[in-house]
């Protein structure tokens, strides 16, 4: 409980930092790691004070998963950011799972990317689009899942225009990943594959994806979030795409 405590005062506080750290591109955000602008935010103090960091590359490693937790994160104003922190830092088992899936993100991942994708599912949390055992649940998969199958669903994505539809040879590289880590199933109607829900989640809600449908039209979320967490059937328009 203590760690709830503490998280809930410190994670989303940072202070004048935050500005800086939201307005840099995410090529220079760097910078900040030498900086003694990160190493004074209460969170990466309170990660430094329980953790004993003190190899350097270490110490680099949470200072950079933060500044991208935080840079992912800043869509959220007062409101869902109360929201969050009420919800989330609950005395509840599954705020407990939540917090330590959070702190283990920011202060373990090798590569921001989960930091990243970390930061854009709080945002869709406080904003209401998916609950907290779906937040839970892709929390942990992008904790489990290894950089090169995140990476898969980036270049699915780009591959595909963005589309949620059943997916044919040329997506094989991507999708050996994604079934890795459950985000993507054999189709039971052709002999192509789908994302799972969780993997449209993760697309939508985890990399801040704009969906489409293979028509071209928006893919409506709605049905994602209402829905029952099975697997989804997509269909496709040729065993060659």
């Amino acid at each position: 409980m203590k760690l709830i405590r503490n998280m809930k005062d410190t994670l989303l506080n940072a202070g004048e930092a935050s500005k800086e750290i939201c307005q840099a591109a995410e090529s220079s955000i760097d910078i900040f790691i030498e900086s003694e602008v990160l190493a004074e935010i209460p969170f990466v103090e309170y990660v430094f004070s329980i953790k004993n960091a003190v190899d350097k590359y270490q110490v680099a490693k949470v200072k950079r998963n933060y500044a991208n937790f935080i840079k992912s994160a800043s869509n959220m104003n007062t409101e869902e950011a109360l929201y969050f922190t009420n919800q989330i830092f609950a005395n509840t088992e599954q705020a407990e799972e939540a917090a330590e899936t959070i702190f283990d993100i920011i202060t373990t991942s090798e590569r921001p990317i989960k930091a990243e994708i970390l930061g854009r599912l709080c945002v869709s949390f406080a904003q209401g689009k998916i609950k907290l055992d779906e937040f839970n649940s892709l929390m942990h998969i992008t904790c489990a899942a290894t950089i090169p199958a995140l990476k898969a669903m980036q270049g699915l994505m780009t591959l595909y225009n963005n589309q949620v539809r059943t997916y044919y040879q040329r997506s094989k590289p991507y999708i050996a990943q994604l079934s890795s880590i459950g985000l993507a199933i054999s189709s039971s109607n052709s002999n192509g594959w789908e994302l799972t829900e969780f993997g449209v989640q993760l697309a939508a809600y985890g990399f801040g994806f704009t969906l489409y449908q293979p028509s071209g039209e928006l893919y409506d979320m709605s049905e994602e979030v209402n829905g029952s967490n099975e697997f989804l059937i997509f269909e496709g328009n040729g065993a060659d795409t």
